[in-house]
């Protein structure tokens, strides 16, 4: 049952995510771990990447419909000392990709990159210079295309815009999407003309396509370009009537990772993305993020565009699909270019 509003719990330890335009989900700690959803309340889903922890419910203490106008003060807008990723890290990534796409074993990965940064001035309010203040406040200014999320408490967390829905479901049906094929907004063109893109957005399209049938009539939407901020993506939806119940633990095994976050094919991708774990872990970036309410709504989203701090340490990941096709030099450039809408997304 949704509570007053609690400021000063919610900046301690919060949660939320977005339900529409300007409304949100907003809950507070502190939270408990659960390894399976309690169907009588509602709860956050909030697992790392390769769904390995045990306990990836998050009940919390309360919670509420929020309105972006209750937005706290703003706090300081935090300096940030930014040390981009290493390229040479990442043509070693893309070479070695390249090599397992023209041997056949791979037709597509989204490798991650991170961009390191150092908080450098005092964040007023807020815990060992944690941003959430400053990041709070500029939840009225995100597109409205996207949906804001993020979970934090007293020593770090993660706050994020997504464009990616992994799905909403509600009534017997289930909705999701196809996003994949980046271009900045003033080359739109090269989403409908470069083949590269178009190949990278069917290969996602297949493999939602074919790991939703078995949950009863998929229906395959037109392809459009959306624009969010200063980039541009190629998105279809995918709409599901459901031919019986399906839980939310089902539908994101079927899902997650998409092949707009994961690899085709999955099992082979997967053990090369587990194994670049090792050298720069991702942890939470790429995963699902939902909420799952007691009359059995859901919506979870794909946890991108996001920064992620511990005390003063901060970091933002961006990944890019390596098909058949791609170039070094471009995909360097789209890894950039997401970074970037996150820095001015949240002017950081």
């Amino acid at each position: 049952m949704a509570q007053p509003f609690l400021l000063e719990n919610f900046l301690n330890s919060g949660a939320l995510l977005k339900v529409k335009s300007g409304s949100f989900i907003a809950a507070w700690g502190p939270f408990e771990s659960l390894s399976t959803r309690p169907h009588d309340e509602l709860v956050f889903y909030v697992p790392d990447f390769f769904l390995d922890d045990p306990a990836p419910w998050k009940r919390p203490a309360g919670w509420c419909e929020w309105n972006v106008n209750e937005c706290p003060e703003k706090g300081v807008s935090p300096k940030i000392d930014w040390q981009p990723p290493s390229h040479d890290a990442f043509a070693e990534v893309f070479l070695r990709t390249e090599q397992l796409i023209q041997s056949k074993e791979l037709t597509k990965l989204v490798p991650v990159m991170f961009e390191e940064g150092m908080i450098t001035n005092e964040q007023q309010g807020d815990h060992r210079g944690s941003p959430l203040r400053w990041l709070l406040s500029r939840l009225g200014e995100i597109p409205k295309s996207v949906w804001p999320y993020g979970i934090w408490d007293e020593t770090s967390g993660m706050f994020g815009a997504t464009p990616e829905m992994l799905f909403e479901q509600s009534g017997g049906f289930l909705k999701t999407m196809s996003l994949a094929g980046t271009a900045p907004i003033r080359d739109t063109n090269r989403l409908v003309s470069h083949a590269k893109e178009k190949r990278e957005h069917d290969l996602v399209i297949e493999g939602m396509t074919d790991r939703l049938k078995s949950f009863g009539e998929v229906v395959v939407g037109a392809r459009e370009i959306i624009e969010m901020g200063q980039l541009a993506h190629l998105k279809t939806t995918i709409d599901v009537k459901l031919k019986q119940d399906v839980s939310c633990e089902e539908v994101v095994k079927a899902l997650h990772p998409t092949p707009a976050l994961g690899a085709v094919p999955r099992d082979r991708g997967m053990s090369l993305l587990r194994e670049l774990d090792r050298v720069q872990q991702r942890g939470k970036f790429g995963a699902p993020f939902g909420v799952a309410w007691p009359d059995g709504r859901a919506r979870f989203i794909v946890a991108i565009r996001a920064l992620q701090w511990k005390g003063r340490q901060m970091r933002i990941g961006a990944g890019c699909g390596l098909v058949d096709g791609s170039t070094l030099q471009r995909e360097w450039e789209e890894l950039h270019l997401k970074r970037e809408s996150v820095k001015r997304m949240f002017q950081v």
